[in-house]
């Protein structure tokens, strides 16, 4: 029951649960978590719920130090081999070692501290993440790896998973761009997001017999029912996904540098976040069963264009963002674009659906848009959704109620702004100028063209009125 201790901590803390897809589950087992932690830990427990003292972005793992490695006290038995110190930043994680470790790496099974002799039974978040390691060998004790516990190692060739191991964290090995080989005890339950992202060349990837969890087909890791394609690091050139896969998980082929194509069946229901992100794509076909593009899907891939079927409802947060798309298709369906949702692509030209009512912070902030047409039926605009865009002229439709701050800023080669609602929609500072609502470069003006009936209405309304020219629609 120990044992089960140890992992329920980990799984709960450090781990983004696959199996745990709703609130009340995660509550659930947040309550599983604590109830073992007091009936079978014991009062005993160190450190296992403690804070990590931390300053500004640096974390400090270690309870002591011996014989060159770190470890965190769980409780009166069980530690973590930890690093000495972590950083996170816009780099991303960092790991500190005041000693130097071996380029092969193995993690001993027990340790002796304060007359106490402690079972090694994890491996912290980000515990080796960056070091300069080639071969990993860990002890049978060990039952979870972190997330980014072996993250950019890119040397490392091997690794002995423990035939104990029930949990992988997120990201754990990604950016291990030399790992070539993987062999998952039957044990495992539990393969978080982009575990193996940018892992080119994993190829052999195998599971021992007995393992109810999970399934390897052609280099690609699966649940156990093959519905659910989960990884598949090392894809390359024109991948088909296999006709009775019903979700392709999150992260599934991010980092995939040699991807170029990717057939899905209509089956396909859901593509996880990231699915794509950061990867080589350049061409995909979506089926038509999809509701949602989820968050980073094509983030920084390269692709050039794409037509979105019929079904889906919302482009989540940063869908496209970075990506060299330069057209796209969207859906009468569609009700809602996400912030950065094409943030820093390639677009030119929009074209909204009528159905659209929300468009969100920054979703196509410093894209070359020479021509954008809104639907009828666009209620707000977000902070920041259009910034820097060359657009010429805009007409804003009649169901307008919110301008958010900076949603036009720097598009300075805007002329005229062609206004259909009749009621002046909210408007946010630092709108189709440089200072505080319209102030117009000296020289430089925009017209504003209102309906019939509605001047006094603009002239008298905060940031319409400080237009310079306006001037009644006949329209």
């Amino acid at each position: 029951m120990k044992n089960f201790c140890i992992f329920a901590e980990y799984y709960t803390k450090y781990m983004n649960v696959h199996n745990i897809a709703t609130g009340v589950m995660r509550a659930l087992a947040c309550l599983v978590f604590m109830v073992c932690s007091l009936i079978f830990c014991g009062s005993n427990r160190v450190c296992a719920q403690a804070e990590r003292p931390s300053h500004e972005n640096t974390t400090y793992c270690y309870d002591f130090e011996s014989d060159g490695f770190y470890f965190r006290v769980l409780n009166d038995q069980c530690v973590a081999v930890t690093a000495e110190r972590i950083t996170k930043d816009e780099k991303g994680l960092r790991t500190y070692y005041n000693v130097l470790l071996q380029q092969q790496l193995t993690v001993p099974g027990t340790v002796a501290h304060a007359d106490t002799i402690y079972k090694v039974v994890a491996v912290d978040q980000g515990a080796f993440a960056g070091l300069a390691l080639t071969d990993v060998e860990l002890p049978p004790s060990v039952l979870t790896i972190g997330s980014e516990a072996f993250a950019g190692c890119h040397s490392l060739v091997k690794v002995s998973l423990p035939d104990k191991l029930q949990a992988i964290g997120d990201s754990a090995f990604a950016n291990c761009s030399s790992l070539a080989a993987i062999r998952f005890p039957k044990g495992v339950e539990h393969i978080g997001r982009y575990a193996f992202a940018g892992c080119a060349k994993l190829q052999k990837l195998s599971i021992e017999k007995g393992n109810t969890h999970f399934a390897v087909k052609g280099g690609a890791i699966y649940d156990a029912s093959l519905r659910v394609l989960l990884s598949s690091p090392a894809a390359k050139g024109t991948v088909a996904v296999p006709g009775d896969v019903e979700k392709i998980g999150e992260g599934a082929f991010a980092g995939c540098a040699a991807l170029q194509s990717v057939a899905l069946p209509q089956s396909v229901k859901e593509i996880g976040e990231g699915a794509f992100r950061n990867s080589g794509l350049r061409n995909i076909s979506l089926p038509r069963g999809l509701t949602t593009v989820a968050p980073y899907t094509f983030a920084n891939t390269r692709l050039s264009g794409l037509v979105l079927p019929m079904g889906i409802v919302e482009i989540e947060q940063s869908a496209f963002e970075g990506s060299t798309i330069g057209s796209i298709s969207l859906p009468n369906s569609l009700l809602r674009i996400g912030e950065h949702a094409f943030r820093k692509t390639f677009l030119k030209s929009v074209g909204f659906p009528d159905a659209l009512s929300d468009i969100g912070m920054g979703a196509f902030e410093n894209c070359p848009l020479y021509a954008i047409s809104f639907g009828n039926g666009l209620v707000s605009i977000g902070p920041r959704a259009f910034q820097d865009a060359p657009v010429v002229q805009l007409e804003l439709p009649a169901k307008l109620m919110y301008i958010g701050e900076d949603a036009f800023a720097g598009c300075s080669r805007l002329l005229d702004i062609h206004m259909l609602a009749t009621t002046p929609p909210m408007i946010e500072q630092n709108n189709f100028a440089t200072n505080a609502y319209f102030g117009i470069k000296e020289g430089y003006e925009i017209t504003l063209h209102v309906p019939q009936n509605a001047a006094t209405a603009y002239k008298a309304a905060p940031g319409w009125k400080n237009f310079q020219t306006l001037l009644q629609s006949e329209r």
